[in-house]
């Protein structure tokens, strides 16, 4: 069967990347603030690089003492694991009538990671705020801002549709890779939160399908290019990343081959 281009991808393809979006959107809304790994820590770096318009050494920042109050807050209302504690919606705080926006003694400990992620999110976050979210509750900041990680998510069944038809030749085995992300609760669960894997996941599926492409023959200098930005973002991204290049190497000495 012949490879289809993305003019041609199928109409179930597309189903499966609307269901993908409306289940991280979904786990955006039901996740309880700040229950995804190292969240609060995500967040407070996405608002202070949206704010300081800077980006801080990998020791040079702590907590902001509004996050600090806001996870309080919420672990309180957790406490239990019952709704007692937690406050009706109207009475919800902004983050500005929790605390003074300042730093506390707390170390946030990812600035550890590569700025990419952390950048883009940031003129997410400030062009929501120049739109009022601040002026939100904190639960309703927190999850906006998981929202905008959607833009990373959208893509991934699409992704795994090309990579698979381009190595396989096969139409339907492209459309059961794209409903394997759909299997895979705890990367909906990432997807619908605060976190810089969902830029990397993004990243490593775009270099995975262009790795399928130098794999059927397509050694253009275009594609190269690609792979090298790609891989070059990654490295901006996330330190898992440095196994990519050796990973290009070996792909094209083995077509050299």
């Amino acid at each position: 069967m012949s490879v289809h281009t993305p003019s041609r991808i199928p109409a179930a393809v597309w189903w499966i990347t609307a269901l993908n979006i409306a289940l991280v959107m979904l786990y955006t809304i039901v996740l309880p603030t700040y229950r995804a790994p190292d969240e609060p820590e995500h967040f407070d770096l996405v608002r202070y690089v949206a704010t300081a318009r800077e980006y801080p050494a990998f020791d040079g920042l702590s907590l902001n003492e509004q996050t600090v109050e806001s996870l309080w807050t919420t672990r309180l209302g957790r406490k239990h694991l019952d709704t007692s504690d937690i406050a009706d919606r109207d009475a919800r705080s902004t983050f500005d009538e929790l605390a003074a926006d300042v730093q506390s003694e707390v170390p946030n400990r990812m600035p550890q990671h590569p700025p990419a992620y952390y950048g883009l999110m940031g003129l997410v976050y400030g062009l929501l705020s120049f739109v009022g979210l601040e002026r939100a509750s904190y639960d309703v900041v927190v999850m906006v801002t998981r929202a905008s990680n959607v833009i990373f998510a959208a893509a991934i069944p699409v992704l795994a549709y090309l990579t698979t038809v381009r190595l396989s030749r096969n139409r339907m085995a492209g459309i059961a890779a794209a409903a394997v992300p759909l299997a895979i609760p705890q990367l909906i669960h990432i997807q619908g939160s605060v976190n810089n894997d969902n830029l990397w996941i993004l990243l490593a599926s775009l270099t995975t399908y262009f790795v399928a492409r130098v794999l059927r023959g397509d050694i253009t200098s275009r594609t190269a290019l690609m792979l090298g930005l790609l891989v070059g973002l990654s490295l901006f991204t996330k330190a898992f990343a440095l196994v990519m290049p050796l990973w290009i190497a070996i792909l094209y000495l083995i077509v050299w081959r």
